[in-house]
């Protein structure tokens, strides 16, 4: 018995140093995102590289990730199971002790908010996990090709071609708004009303961009195309503002505006 637990916990080593603290060695895993502006490290966007064409393509559309440039925040479990399957990422204590003395009630907070925010979560979507990033899309998305792509000339704005990803299809038909870079989940009148800001906006990112461009009659060819994306956003400081309102529950929205910027190359072309 001593052999099986010491080889069991060897696994376990194994899978988290070559994972990360969850990732493909743990597939059941899930993960609850809720970042603050605050941790936008910088407005640079990393593109995912598919691959193959099978992960260039998803449901007859031309399909475009990005990581984003994130700090300031920590992945930590939710269970004690041996092999950890629940886990959640949020602010980190670097970030909470930036508000000096109001530190513990603005961490008290946002427990608070991330506690009620994943039980109307669960109750709405009935899906074990989110991402949110409190970043607004109100519009204004570029992408210009240096070759011709999907019928469009080279160096014109591809804006008016990108959609949502087709993953999220029934939840955006029934809500009947376009996230554009986001999941359905992310719109005011699904997840992102959940947390309060009166603002106005089209979706909240995730803590990466995805979009997608629909195929039609084009098809894919390997062909290098490269991009130049420009995504204009709103920056809300959530915890600045949740700082604010212990002294002024009226204190306005802090925020400041980005462009969230990437330039990539793609292995395939549409024409």
């Amino acid at each position: 018995m001593r052999y099986i637990h010491s080889l069991i916990m060897v696994c376990v080593a194994v899978c988290l140093t070559s994972c990360g603290k969850f990732g493909s060695g743990t597939p059941a895993a899930s993960i609850r995102t809720l970042l603050p502006g605050e941790c936008l490290a910088s407005a640079e966007l990393s593109y995912y590289i598919p691959n193959s064409s099978g992960q260039q393509v998803d449901r007859n559309s031309f399909i475009f990730g990005f990581t984003m440039d994130l700090s300031g925040h920590s992945k930590e479990r939710m269970d004690d199971k041996v092999l950890a399957l629940k886990w959640r990422d949020v602010p980190s204590d670097e970030i909470f002790e930036t508000f000096g003395a109001n530190r513990k009630a603005v961490k008290n907070e946002f427990e608070r908010i991330f506690e009620e925010f994943s039980e109307s979560y669960d109750a709405r979507f009935h899906q074990p996990w989110y991402s949110i990033v409190t970043l607004l899309y109100d519009g204004g998305i570029s992408l210009i090709a240096n070759k011709d792509f999907a019928g469009c000339p080279a160096g014109e704005n591809l804006a008016s071609l990108i959609t949502y990803c087709p993953m999220y299809d029934n939840l955006v038909k029934e809500s009947g708004e376009n996230p554009v870079i986001a999941p359905g989940f992310n719109t005011p009148a699904n997840a992102g009303g959940f947390l309060g800001i009166p603002m106005n906006y089209i979706s909240m990112t995730k803590d990466g961009v995805e979009f997608s461009i629909p195929m039609g009659e084009h098809k894919l060819i390997e062909e290098a195309v490269t991009f130049e994306l420009n995504i204009p956003v709103k920056v809300v400081l959530y915890l600045t503002w949740l700082n604010n309102k212990l002294t002024n529950p009226n204190a306005p929205v802090p925020y400041t505006d980005e462009v969230l910027h990437c330039t990539f190359t793609t292995k395939y072309g549409l024409k």
